[in-house]
């Protein structure tokens, strides 16, 4: 068992370096949508973005698949953004707003996901 230690440890420092890269990529992405779109688009942007590429990806492979840490844990976990959501939300200061905004962000993320693993899979719609 011993012996085993430094391999594994190599593997978690391996898939480490993978998530973090992907988050770093990530998170560049929805900074860069933030200053482009202004809020609260950037978020809504980034959040739909995310959720359909996530949805290619798992169209085209599976969450064992050796890209899924890197895109979908660290690039896709970090591109999409549940605390600017809320914080978003909270800006608003609008309960109808809030709404409309919660509305965009919830449904039109599942609906780009179901999508793009429709339109991308292997064996077609």
């Amino acid at each position: 068992m011993a012996f085993g230690l430094p391999t594994l440890l190599q593997q978690s420092m391996k898939m480490a370096g993978l998530i973090a890269l992907g988050a770093a990529l990530g998170a560049l992405l929805r900074w860069r949508l933030a200053v482009v779109l202004t809020a609260p688009w950037g978020t809504t942007g980034a959040n739909l973005l995310g959720c359909l590429l996530l949805g290619v990806l798992l169209a085209k492979t599976n969450d064992q698949h050796a890209v899924w840490p890197f895109f979908a844990i660290g690039f896709c976990g970090s591109l999409t953004t549940f605390s600017g959501f809320v914080f978003d939300l909270w800006r608003q200061g609008n309960s109808v707003s809030g709404l409309h905004y919660l509305s965009w962000n919830l449904l039109g993320g599942f609906a780009l996901f179901i999508l793009a693993i429709r339109l991308f899979r292997p064996d077609g719609p």
